[in-house]
């Protein structure tokens, strides 16, 4: 197809960018989920979030633990950086913007949840491109608006889990 995009129907196109990009972030995902759960450093980078007090006395070495969560964020920020930098512009200012956006997509998403920031991140998209079908000055305060919306009727979000009170 020209200018890299696929035709759904005579409304609807997804660029192929857009295409690769999920597809890796599923991978990226399905990875880490794979890591935390069938792995020992997965193991141990779930007990020291829980209790790092407790992971210590059981023999698993925090200081280590916090190295490989550090590294695996590090390494999933550039490879989404790289993504990003691939399909827009940036500078060192909009930072913070971004902050914003990746606080409401983790809370859409349901706050401990891979899949559900995938889907938080798919629902804060989807908003914002609604949003910019209105009117382009409404993209970024619908997505503010789903996200309120999803903080009022759902707090734990999408695929979150309600905490027991005890």
């Amino acid at each position: 197809m020209p200018g890299g995009i696929h035709q759904l129907g005579s409304s609807v196109s997804i660029p192929y960018l857009g295409l690769l990009t999920v597809a890796v972030a599923v991978a990226l995902l399905g990875g880490l989920q794979l890591l935390l759960a069938r792995t020992g450093i997965g193991r141990a980078i779930r007990a020291t979030a829980a209790d790092a007090d407790t992971a210590e006395l059981v023999g698993i070495d925090s200081r280590r633990v916090y190295a490989w969560a550090a590294a695996i964020a590090v390494a999933t920020a550039g490879l989404a950086g790289a993504f990003f930098a691939m399909r827009s512009s940036f500078s060192p200012s909009m930072g913070p913007t971004q902050l914003l956006f990746a606080f409401e997509v983790v809370v859409i998403g349901g706050l401990g949840s891979l899949w559900g920031t995938l889907a938080g991140g798919m629902v804060l998209g989807v908003a914002q491109t609604v949003g910019a079908q209105v009117d382009p000055r409404f993209s970024i305060v619908a997505g503010h608006a789903v996200f309120l919306a999803v903080l009022a009727f759902r707090p734990q979000g999408l695929l979150g889990m309600r905490r027991s009170r005890t």
